[in-house]
């Protein structure tokens, strides 16, 4: 497989890499194949899938966007040399609006997440709350790895 996809867990939250180093498997990699889990000789078997190696929408933020408690969508991590870093968002940070829509008006998390995959170059202008002050932000997608 060319750059399989890993996860690493950074103070209780997960990244994505793509790396020869230890981490945590999950559906990124595992829809690529079929899985078998064979309890009694206690092993999973991977067979290629129809869907092995095939290109899938990817992040181009460096953004992990989260449902907080009070309903809102939230920043929970920002990786650092990405889009979302250079354009300075932080932890924490409560979106408001992109690109002059309020964030009430998306369908749900999901289709913020996948504005964040959108094609490398594609501009947003987003309003955050972050410590009760207002903060617009002008991000521009980018190829993270």
């Amino acid at each position: 497989m060319d750059n399989p996809p890993i996860s690493f867990s950074y103070g209780g939250t997960d990244t994505t890499f793509t790396a020869d180093e230890i981490g945590i498997l999950g559906n990124t990699l595992f829809r690529n194949f079929v899985v078998y889990c064979d309890y009694a000789n206690e092993r999973v078997i991977l067979e290629k899938g129809e869907n092995f190696n095939k290109k899938f929408p990817e992040d181009h933020s460096g953004l992990q966007i989260f449902r907080g408690e009070g309903g809102g969508y939230e920043i929970l991590f920002v990786s650092e040399g990405t889009p979302a870093e250079k354009a300075g968002f932080q932890a924490g940070d409560a979106l408001k609006s992109i690109n002059g829509v309020d964030l009430e008006y998306f369908r749900d998390l999901t289709a913020v997440r996948d504005m964040m995959k959108e094609d490398p170059g594609t501009k947003y202008a987003i309003i955050v709350s972050r410590n009760g002050e207002e903060k617009k932000l002008k991000l521009k997608l980018a190829d993270l790895f």
